[in-house]
């Protein structure tokens, strides 16, 4: 009867009977007794009969220093060279030749070997030979190449055409413009009337002989208009030039007027500035004076009169004005009090 393990247990001594161990050196490593482990090697072998030649390859790749993936690898390339009917003993001619023909096109042998099988991908996946593919190729080139051509025909076509349409556009603008001013006319002239009408292509005609045209007939209606709002009858522009004098007069007429007039506002404005000052110092004069109390410290004004300044600057005596508050005496200096009413004057 099998010795029940533990899953992990019994694939780690699996494992090592497969890498070459034996049944003692298991049981060293894993505990597994010597029963048991004979049991699952039995086991494994009613299950896969060629399990030993496994065990057998797997200890003679250890031993080779080479990896079960790299062994399945080699298998791979022996089996497809074996469907090209290329021995193992043949294999390193081959492998020379790559080298030759690499160097004779100036690559690598790895870069050739790739070519040749990316070639080879190419010829299974479409089912034809390389040179019936390459001269498709070709073909397809040419054939790309007659349509980039035709293309670039047809954009130059296209350009022009569109520079065509845009002077179309421009030219129909044009008409259009002028149907509409000429439809304008129509009804104007319908509006007007035929005796008008007539009347209206006498008019232009008597102008047009004159040497006018539309622009200057209206400009000169314009001129009429603006002299009849400045009160000159257009029909009597001659006699009223002959009345007033020619323009050149008027001007140095008008000039030599307001030159004087500028000289009389000059001295206006210098007589008014004058007497500006002199209300102002009159207005300082008669101002009553405000005066700081030297005992209590309050404001207080007095009225300077000119006979008291006048006394006390000829006998060098103070200013002597009573507080209005605490009544007591404060002296001033004349000159300093006349020095501030100077001042004030003059800003």
């Amino acid at each position: 009867m099998l010795v029940v393990l533990k899953p992990e247990v019994k694939a780690r001594a699996f494992r090592l009977w497969l890498s070459g161990l034996t049944y003692r050196l298991i049981n060293e490593k894993t505990g597994v007794s010597l029963g048991a482990m004979n049991e699952l090697v039995n086991e494994a072998r009613k299950k896969a009969p060629d399990i030993d030649d496994l065990r057998q390859l797997n200890v003679t790749l250890q031993k080779s220093g080479v990896a079960l993936v790299d062994a399945i690898r080699a298998c791979s390339v022996v089996s497809q060279l074996d469907e090209l009917g290329v021995g193992i003993n043949e294999l390193s001619e081959y492998v020379e030749l790559s080298k030759k023909l690499a160097a004779v096109q100036g690559v690598g042998a790895a870069e050739l070997v790739e070519s040749a099988i990316r070639l080879s991908k190419l010829e299974k996946e479409t089912g034809k030979p390389y040179h019936e593919v390459v001269r498709e190729f070709e073909d397809k080139q040419a054939r790309v190449h007659i349509l980039d051509s035709k293309v670039k025909e047809l954009d130059s076509q296209r350009v022009k055409i569109q520079g065509e349409l845009s002077q179309a556009k421009e030219k129909l603008s044009k008409t259009l413009e002028e149907l509409k001013h000429a439809i304008s006319t129509k009804e104007r002239l319908q509006r007007l009337g035929l005796e008008k009408t007539a009347a209206l292509a006498e008019f232009i005609e008597d102008y047009q002989l004159l040497g006018f045209d539309a622009q200057e007939v209206q400009k000169l209606a314009e001129w009429r208009k603006s002299l009849a709002e400045t009160g000159i009858d257009p029909d009597g522009l001659e006699s009223f030039i002959k009345r007033k004098g020619t323009f050149e007069k008027q001007l140095q007429e008008v000039e030599a007027e307001l030159t004087q007039g500028k000289a009389r506002l000059k001295i206006l404005a210098t007589m008014e500035r004058e007497t500006q000052d002199i209300q102002r110092i009159r207005y300082l004069m008669d101002m009553k004076k405000a005066f700081a109390c030297g005992y209590c410290g309050s404001q207080f004004f007095h009225e300077l009169r000119r006979f008291e300044v006048s006394q006390c600057l000829a006998t060098g005596q103070p200013i002597i004005i009573p507080c209005q508050k605490c009544g007591a005496p404060n002296t001033y200096n004349p000159h300093e009090v006349l020095a501030r009413l100077g001042f004030e004057v003059l800003s």
